[in-house]
């Protein structure tokens, strides 16, 4: 006859074991960086499964008249920040797995080779994107991811407002990204969410790199990137731009005009 005690026992030990075992294993490309105590923002707000900010009673931000939102300005349900500067920069990479929805900023988003609309996969045939001319400037084209997703006036940035937010913001490093801030306190944050290429050890196979380490964004013109490089510790590490081949998928921050 089995004793209430034996019960008890029986079921506790079965928690145990539910709460010792492992995560099951999900790919680099498909992780959501949390971020470190630092870049996660703590308790200033708490997000709903859409990205949306809530407040302690559960409620979304509220939006004013002009779409604003919480600091930001909404366009086409994506949420943008004005930084002070030319342009409003998006507050979130660009995820081609929420195209219609605000994702959420310390997500590494989606990677997309040069002029594709559609984003990479792991061991992806590289010769697989559209013939666009590296020379070109493809912002607010048909080969503009940010817009074919997005929709316009969302498009990717040029190498000029790309450096403007580089040579403008206070930049920094908060566990899986750059923390760049205007002088005016709004920021934007930039994961690092590497690239996807051949890998250095076997030619044949073309995945996903560095993430958490490197980020490469691309800008709308010349096959370009801005890349952030995670920072040696007693080190800092500028941006830099340089040219990345066609073939290699890197991030997108779209930008838009700010409104009147």
């Amino acid at each position: 006859m089995i004793k209430l005690r034996d019960v008890f026992i029986l079921g506790l030990a079965v928690a145990v074991a539910a709460c010792s075992s492992e995560p099951s294993y999900v790919p680099a490309a498909e992780r959501v960086e949390s971020g470190d105590e630092e870049g996660s923002g703590g308790d200033e707000g708490k997000d709903d499964e859409a990205g949306n900010d809530v407040d302690e009673e559960g409620n979304g931000g509220k939006n004013d008249e002009d779409g604003s939102q919480d600091g930001g300005i909404v366009v086409n349900g994506h949420r943008g920040m004005d930084l002070g500067l030319s342009v409003c920069w998006a507050a979130a990479n660009l995820d081609a797995s929420r195209p219609d929805e605000d994702s959420e900023p310390l997500t590494p988003g989606s990677l997309f080779k040069w002029g594709a609309t559609r984003a990479v996969t792991s061991s992806e045939a590289p010769e697989s994107f559209p013939s666009v001319p590296e020379d070109s400037d493809i912002s607010g084209t048909a080969y503009d991811a940010a817009t074919a997703l997005w929709k316009a006036p969302w498009r990717m940035p040029t190498a000029a407002e790309f450096n403007e937010l580089v040579g403008k913001c206070e930049i920094s490093w908060e566990g899986s990204g750059y923390r760049l801030t205007a002088p005016g306190g709004e920021s934007i944050f930039l994961p690092a969410a590497g690239y996807c290429d051949f890998l250095p050890y076997d030619p044949a196979v073309y995945d996903f790199q560095y993430p958490a380490e490197k980020g490469y964004y691309r800008v709308s013109g010349n096959s370009q990137c801005m890349v952030f490089e995670k920072p040696e510790v007693g080190q800092s590490r500028s941006p830099f731009m340089t040219v990345v081949p066609g073939y290699a998928a890197c991030s997108i921050r779209p930008v838009c005009e700010l409104p009147d």
